[in-house]
């Protein structure tokens, strides 16, 4: 049976994407490939999991019964009957060779890659992964480092750089402002290293040529406050002189209407708009320098080691000198033969940059290798660790150009068809490709989602929008603990029977609606505090409860810890334990 080079799936939630990329891998054993040359990816160990446990079960259920045989044989079209003792010796020969199974994790292959090749990476020969807890400790361990550069030339760059970034502006706690700021830019500046796209005008303007406003000084700016003297009786005409004539950079002062039309005003403001832009881009340029500043610390002190976070695999192998990225190539293409890639739409361009070259040539007509792709545009709203839809867009526009390559499942098994129209209103092409202006975006960013129908076409869902009022200029995350709160005491799904899912962007916005729900008098009169539990990320310590049977513990082991007796008196464990007052 002769299979596509290249199989991209677009599918939408609960559609039968793991049963399509089983299906994949069983036909591929089934027709004589060996399991461990097969990489089948995605990205996280949940769905991993998912995939390797539908694969063992559908191949010991098919062995089993009969008649699941028979279905799995139709479904795989071999050309051939497949019997329960074919789907029994195949299940003995995946179960021998599990620890050679390449279903995981792209970030476990990634490692798995970087680990063939130590060295020439200029990593230590045992690498490791650093945990979420031990890479800031590791950073600020570094940031401390810095601070006490020896010689008089570095202290100077790194004051230099600083201060452009910062604008000399004080900050009471230094250490963690610069932690801070390494956080927010560090990745930023790995994936773009260039010096040249970090403020240089030259790169910004057409031609080449900053426009010649951008000389303008605080000094121009300042000297035409004198020009609205004359406006001065005017309404807000003296504040706005005021201001310009202390100008020292940052925000533009309001426009009073009395100058709306007056050329000098007009002229002032654009000055201030050239400072702006001049300053944001020395600012840029600061961080350029700082942090190359930090990353040559970084990879001296740290990824020399051998110490290196998932984000690093992707940019570490995309760096790799030509010889060493075709001889790593040339080891991975004798070993595998056929891949398959689950979530592609969180895929991001760093990461595909580690894999295109072997997954394009996988994927080359005049071949016996295989590629197959699975994918939801629709979940890449989420940009999960800086997923680019693009890339799927790029494998949909190659499958249109070979016959049978480009495949969708459009039909859901998981919600009914009220959801599902709601889904199909949301997501409809012409609706998000006006909104985001896409009509002359190339085709790969063009958004297109086909229209999905509900499998379960006889019952009845639900679908309800409600916008929540803010209560006052900004929305606040409270605002949307009302409306959850009246719909389910109109709901009052407790009573029925059936279960009820919250979700919420954030953990902290998860604990603050579950306290909203328990302590709120609306909600404690509905009880809606009763059934309702919070299941995301939290410590244990974050319970009042636990916080104040803790500080009874440390109060016995310390009894002069002050702080600990303060927390007990002002918690309902004093009252229980000491109803006539804590001694």
């Amino acid at each position: 049976m002769k299979i596509a080079p290249l199989t991209v799936v677009e599918a939408s939630a609960g559609t039968g994407k793991t049963y399509a990329l089983v299906t994949r891998l069983m036909t591929l054993i089934f027709g004589g490939v060996e399991p461990e040359r097969i990489v089948a990816l995605t990205f996280s160990r949940l769905a991993a999991g998912e995939i390797f446990n539908s694969f063992i079960e559908r191949l010991a259920n098919a062995a089993e019964d009969a008649g699941k045989a028979a279905e799995e044989s139709a479904a795989l079209a071999l050309g051939r009957t497949l019997t329960q003792a074919d789907f029994a010796a195949m299940l003995r020969k995946v179960v021998a060779r599990q620890h050679l199974s390449l279903i995981g994790t792209l970030d476990s292959f990634l490692v798995r890659v970087v680990r063939m090749i130590p060295f020439e990476l200029g990593l230590a020969g045992d690498v490791s992964i650093m945990s979420e807890y031990r890479t800031p400790l590791e950073t600020a361990r570094l940031v401390g480092d810095m601070l006490m550069l020896e010689t008089a030339d570095a202290k100077e760059v790194f004051r230099r750089a600083f201060r452009l970034v910062f604008g000399g502006a004080n900050s009471r706690d230094f250490l963690s402002t610069f932690s801070r700021f390494i956080g927010a830019w560090h990745a930023r500046f790995r994936d773009r290293p260039d010096r040249a796209e970090w403020g240089d005008p030259s790169r910004i303007w057409s031609g080449g040529t900053p426009p010649p406003y951008l000389d303008c000084t605080l000094g121009d700016i300042r000297a035409q406050a004198a020009a609205f003297a004359a406006f001065a009786e005017k309404r807000g005409v003296a504040a706005f002189a005021a201001k310009i004539a202390a100008y020292a950079g940052g925000a533009l002062p309001n426009l009073p209407k009395a100058l709306a039309e007056n050329p000098a005003a007009r002229t002032v403001l654009q000055k201030m708009c050239a400072c702006r832009i001049a300053q944001a881009l020395r600012t840029t340029q600061g961080v350029y320098f700082l942090m190359w500043i930090f990353e040559r610390a970084y990879a001296a002190a740290v990824r020399s080691r051998g110490l290196v976070t998932f984000d690093d695999l992707p940019r570490l192998l995309a760096d790799l000198p030509e010889s060493v990225r075709l001889n790593l190539e040339y080891r991975m293409d004798s070993r595998f033969d056929h891949w398959a890639l689950d979530e592609f739409q969180d895929t991001s361009r760093g990461q595909w940059r580690a894999i295109s070259n072997i997954i394009d040539e996988n994927s080359l007509p005049d071949g016996d290798k295989t590629v197959f792709i699975v994918g939801d545009r629709k979940q890449s709203i989420y940009e999960w660790r800086a997923g680019d839809v693009r890339i799927l867009g790029e494998q949909v526009e190659r499958a249109k150009r070979a016959p049978n390559s480009l495949l969708s499942r459009d039909e859901s098994h998981r919600y009914r068809r009220e959801i599902s129209a709601a889904v199909n209103q949301i997501f409809e092409t012409r609706v998000i490709r006006g909104l985001f202006d896409m009509d002359d975006a190339p085709a790969n960013a063009v958004w297109e989602c086909r229209e999905h129908v509900s499998h379960d076409r006889e019952r009845a869902g639900f679908v309800e929008v409600s916008e929540a009022p803010k209560a006052g200029k900004t929305v606040k995350m409270e605002d949307f603990f009302a409306p959850v709160a009246h719909a389910l005491a109109a709901v009052r799904p407790w009573e029925r029977g059936i279960s009820t899912a919250i979700l919420v962007r954030k953990n902290a916005m998860g604990a603050a609606l579950l306290a909203y729900l328990k302590q709120d008098p609306f909600c404690r009169e509905n009880g809606l505090g009763d059934h309702v539990v919070f299941e995301g990320d939290t410590t244990i310590f974050d319970s009042p409860v636990l916080g104040a049977f803790a500080a009874l513990l440390k109060l016995a082991e310390h009894a002069d810890d002050t702080f600990a007796y303060a927390q007990i008196r002002c918690s309902p464990l004093a009252r229980a334990l000491y109803p006539d007052g804590l001694p």
